[in-house]
């Protein structure tokens, strides 16, 4: 991260490479960070998944240092990494006034220290390293009560806060899954949404038609069949779009980059439509093939099956056409009327229309 500041550079006169800045006024540190820390999550709640990395990191420090070699990389690379940041934050929340990174950098440091001080005890309890001093039993008995005192009080918030953050991934996901599903709903398209894990509050910003109470009522329903039972919907509309002119006088008022995300949008949603539209037709025309698979078992004679809703004009219909739905069966070998009657009850029953036209070959 870079930081600009007025100012200029100079050279001090006790070393040619330490420069100091000469500085005039310049931006207070409230100002660099309106939301402080936004990658410091896990300082303001820490988890069961700190305890285990600090275990972890401690026991990485304790092979290192029973090497031959002894380096002191690894120690020093699980102290910057485990032990400063929290520190850092720590000071940051405490000089901003911002006490939930303030206690909870503090809760990751103590956690930090105890793990990472058991991991040694144990490496060193599974080496049998000797001790260089010998306790009484009644004292080491006490300071064992105190240590295990200790790592408990530690622990047991850090495995709740899990607990909680596990909880808010999952609704996060199954949140984001869901909104996908209707980010297109009844022509009406989805400009914005939010998800709070915490607040388990989905808020979401439809463009076009107004919302009504039934659309309302249907995606929480829909958001029950997700397994948000307990997920609150917010909805606020964004866009009221009634008709064409409507349309095109709001989208000369947005800005370029709105303008862009509504055009997309709207231009999504007939492309929706169209595949929708699409489906439906090749659902049609393979309608026959399904009904010979199934007529085939109990009429082995039919060979073909043709399925149609042609539109019929005539003079009494005018303008508006009467859509017809045909079936035409072809056999190796004449029907009887009898199996004629049963197939025609069995295909308006299959199809559920009863005007249904049947017509052997």
């Amino acid at each position: 991260m870079i930081f600009r500041c007025s100012g200029s550079l100079s050279r001090t006169s006790r070393s040619p490479w330490f420069r100091v800045w000469s500085p005039r006024p310049c931006i207070s540190p409230s100002r660099l960070f309106p939301a402080p820390l936004r990658t410091a999550g896990p300082h303001e709640s820490p988890t069961i998944y700190d305890v285990l990395i600090a275990l972890f990191g401690g026991l990485a420090g304790s092979i290192s240092l029973t090497t031959k070699l002894k380096g002191n990389v690894v120690p020093g690379v699980a102290i910057a990494t485990a032990l400063m940041p929290p520190l850092c934050t720590a000071g940051f929340g405490l000089a901003t006034g911002q006490f939930n990174f303030f206690f909870g950098a503090l809760y990751l440091f103590v956690i930090n220290s105890v793990f990472i001080g058991l991991a040694n005890v144990g490496f060193a309890r599974v080496m049998r390293i000797p001790l260089r001093s010998s306790l009484d039993e009644e004292k080491r008995t006490r300071i064992n009560r105190i240590i295990t005192a200790v790592i408990l009080i530690t622990l047991i918030p850090s495995v709740y806060f899990g607990y909680l953050l596990v909880r808010k991934e999952r609704f996060i996901d199954t949140a984001t899954r869901f909104v996908r599903t209707v980010s297109l709903f009844k022509g009406d398209f989805l400009l914005r949404y939010d998800i709070d894990g915490d607040a388990r509050v989905i808020s979401m910003i439809y463009g076009g038609h107004p919302l009504t109470a039934s659309d309302k009522a249907e995606l929480n329903r829909r958001a029950k069949a997700f397994g948000l039972q307990n997920a609150t919907l917010k909805f606020e509309q964004g866009l009221v779009i009634t008709n064409g002119q409507e349309y095109l006088d709001k989208l000369s008022q947005m800005e370029t980059t709105d303008r862009q995300k509504l055009e997309i949008a709207r231009l999504n949603a007939a492309l929706q439509t169209n595949i929708r539209q699409q489906d439906s037709l090749r659902q049609v025309s393979y309608t026959g093939l399904k009904l010979l698979k199934e007529l085939k078992p109990l009429f082995p004679q039919i060979t073909s099956c043709l399925y149609a809703e042609p539109y019929l004009f005539s003079d009494s219909t005018g303008l508006k056409p009467l859509q017809r739905s045909y079936v035409l069966l072809s056999a190796s070998k004449p029907i009887d009327r009898a199996d004629r009657t049963k197939v025609e009850k069995w295909l308006k029953a299959r199809l559920q229309n009863d005007s249904l036209r049947v017509v052997f070959e």
